[in-house]
């Protein structure tokens, strides 16, 4: 069989195969008659038409299902205005297997991507009556019903579209089939609802009905995030995919109702036909998926940015009054430490201008100072003008200062001088006596100044000789108030310095020897611990209430023993605290001490006494020292001690080194080394052994004023 190449007209090359005995000539007269047969119309229209015939045909559908015409004439008249649409479909799968027959797979795919446009314009009428729908209803339902209204304006048109399409349908069929035309509405109507129920899933799952703006579930604020996260091509495609594989199936099912209706069987070939044909067109408008999973992305960002913006509108709200709240706080306590230091320089001021004489002329000069700083005070306490206020006080307190430089060196109460120091024990020669010379402890400025240098101290001090000089100032000057006090005399056990600090014994007699300070009588709560009134050096106050509270607690639960912890935690109050409360309690006749070893460890615990017949009068009882070996019993004491005049001697027991009562001078130790100390620095600062200087570390916690870090097996002890 000869093969001849012949190009046409038109330049394209044609192979031929011709039967035998053919010529070239025969073969080139063959491709000119093919040549010469006119072209044959396209079966699909374009854009503009598809979108023209598409909305014919949508409309004709509602005017079938409107056209309440009780005969059958509304279903034929439907049909001969579909057939009288000129417009063609826009997507056709007769004519991509048309031109596959013909012209190869390549222009096939040419002639499928060429009906994209059209199916896409042809499906647009459709999809506007949705949205039109939806906001026509949400416009004029009640706020509470506009997410209903909204729902059901969007199904509007296409439930009366079904309608229509399956009245026309049943009657095409039965004219076709030489039947009598029998259109039964409601039937129509109850197919359009299953055909309507399953569009409105479709739109929810292909994304389509948040493009439309008739989405009325929201995603949560997380999934929000995620999709605004995404890349806008890959959603964009996944968006194309959905759409593909929720629409395809969507559109079946509706044509598989619409033959139902019409009585047509749902599985024949020409079923399986027209599904594809239906199938086909669907899939030619993925556009609208890829265009919603775009629109998704854009939106979710949108949202998401609106959000921050008003958390962070939010934040900087919070922020704002946060500060504003701040400032008036700043401002209220400036008021008051301003007026709390007016007052006291009214106090200095006046006490001053007392301490002359009726004549001296320093009287009358202080006088006039006074009344002119009282005038610039209360001038700029009424403008609330905090810095005049300040000046004010300042110049008030040097205007004293000023009067008392020119006046007589007459002793001044509070300023502190040579005969006020030497009777505190201070040398001249001394550093603090230096530093302290000349200072004016009624000047609440310089309180704390006064009690720090005393505490530098390394000597001996005249405690009795400060806390009367410190109360005379106290009783002239009542606004001024010390940073820190110390316990009465009579409620000491152990002070940081035991030498110098006295103890009361039951005949009135001070002693200062530690070892017998532990032979001194019980006297109880309501003789020994009394509320402070003095001022010294110690940081803290034992509180008689506690105290009370603390013995309260004990002798109320006498098979309970109690730890400095474990007090603390029943007394509700700070370790440091209740070291304190331990210490004190333990000179009341109710309550036993004991010590014991525990884990190479000194601990103590407190615990009601049993109360034991009265004992000769000469007699006393006293807590006997603890030895390392054997916990001891307390001692029950006495119930009533009779003063005598003088203390039976006991006999002298010796601690043994490991314990060691925990004591002032090791927290002053600390104290004065801010940089921390080994516990072989501490037992020797003690003259105790290393192995004493380790049994304080749990008593030394216990007080909540020192810290312990360890490293290379050193522990070191630094204060708080």
């Amino acid at each position: 069989m000869p093969l001849y190449e012949v190009t046409a007209p038109n330049g394209k090359v044609y192979e031929v195969n011709t039967p035998e005995g053919a010529s070239e000539q025969d073969a080139i007269n063959y491709i000119a008659s093919q040549q010469s047969q006119p072209e044959q119309p396209s079966a699909t229209a374009g854009p503009i038409d598809a979108l023209k015939g598409g909305a014919k045909r949508m409309i004709s559908s509602m005017q079938t299902a409107l056209d309440l015409d009780p005969s059958n004439e509304a279903a034929v008249q439907g049909i001969e205005r579909q057939e009288n649409i000129t417009e063609l479909p826009g997507a056709s799968l007769e004519e991509v297997k048309k031109v596959y027959e013909s012209d190869g797979i390549l222009s096939a795919a040419g002639e499928v991507i060429s009906q994209i446009p059209s199916a896409t314009t042809e499906q647009a009428p459709y999809l506007a009556s949705m949205w039109a729908g939806a906001k026509a209803f949400a416009a004029v339902a009640p706020l509470p019903y506009k997410p209903l209204a909204a729902l059901a304006g969007s199904m509007a048109v296409p439930f009366i579209t079904f309608i229509g399409n399956n009245m026309e349908r049943r009657a095409q069929e039965q004219i076709a089939a030489g039947e009598e035309v029998d259109v039964d509405r409601a039937k129509a109507a109850l197919y359009a609802v299953g055909q309507t129920g399953v569009e409105r899933g479709a739109l929810a799952l292909s994304g389509l009905s948040k493009l439309m703006g008739v989405n009325f579930l929201k995603p949560k604020p997380r999934d929000i995030e995620k999709i605004a996260r995404g890349n806008l091509a890959i959603n964009a495609l996944k968006g194309a995919a959905v759409f593909e594989a929720v629409e395809i199936p969507t559109e079946v099912s509706q044509q598989a109702l619409e033959r139902m209706y019409a009585g047509l069987s749902l599985t024949d070939e020409d079923a399986q036909q027209e599904y594809m044909e239906t199938a086909f067109q669907t899939s030619l408008t993925a556009g609208f998926g890829a265009v919603a999973g775009f629109s998704n992305v854009g939106s979710a960002r949108r949202e998401v940015s609106e959000t921050e913006g008003v958390k962070q509108a939010k934040l900087n709200n919070i922020r704002r009054e946060a500060s504003e709240a701040l400032k008036r706080r700043i401002a209220i306590a400036k008021d008051v430490e301003i007026a709390a230091e007016a007052e006291n320089a009214r106090i200095l001021a006046n006490s001053t201008l007392n301490s002359f004489g009726n004549k001296a002329p320093e009287r009358s000069k202080l006088a006039k100072l006074i009344a002119e700083s009282e005038a610039l005070l209360d001038i700029a306490v009424e403008e609330n003008n905090v810095k005049a206020q300040k000046q004010a006080v300042n110049d008030l307190i040097a205007s004293v200062d000023d009067v008392l430089k020119v006046a007589p060196k007459a002793p001044v109460l509070g300023k502190l001088d040579k005969a006020a120091l030497t009777s505190f024990g201070l040398s001249p020669n001394s550093k603090v006596y230096k530093s302290l010379i000349g200072l004016n402890i009624a000047n609440p400025k310089n309180i704390k100044s006064f009690e720090s240098r005393l505490q530098k101290h390394q000597g001996k001090l005249n405690e009795q000789a400060i806390d009367d000089y410190v109360a005379q100032v106290k009783e002239k000057y009542p606004n001024v108030k010390y940073a820190t006090t110390k316990p009465d005399a009579s409620t000491k056990q152990d002070t940081a310095r035991s030498d110098r600090l006295p103890l009361p014994r039951a005949d009135g007699a001070v002693t200062k020897d530690a070892a017998v300070a532990a032979e001194v009588d019980r006297r109880g709560l309501e003789a020994s611990v009394q509320p402070d009134t003095t001022t010294g050096r110690r940081k803290t106050l034992v509180d008689p209430t506690l105290v009370e509270q603390a013995v309260t607690e004990i002798t109320n639960n006498p098979d309970k023993s109690y730890t400095i912890s474990g007090l603390a935690k029943a007394i509700k109050t700070s370790p440091a605290k209740a070291k304190q409360i331990f210490d004190a309690v333990q000179i009341d006749n109710r309550i036993g001490a004991r010590t014991q070893r525990k884990n190479n460890k000194s601990i103590t615990t407190l615990q009601a006494a049993t109360i034991a017949a009265p004992v000769a009068e000469t007699q006393i009882k006293t807590k006997p020292p603890v030895v390392a070996e054997a916990p001891v019993a307390p001692v029950a004491p006495v119930a009533e001690v009779a003063p005598v005049a003088e203390v039976a001697p006991v006999a002298e027991v010796a601690p043994a080194p490991e314990v060691i009562q925990l004591n002032n001078q090791a927290l002053d130790y600390i104290a004065r080394n801010k940089k921390g100390v080994s516990f072989d620095q501490l037992a020797n600062n003690l003259k105790i052994s290393p192995s004493a200087a380790r049994s304080l570390q749990s008593e030394l916690e216990d007080t909540g004023e020192v810290s312990f870090s360890t490293q290379d097996n050193v522990t070191t002890i630094k204060p708080k």
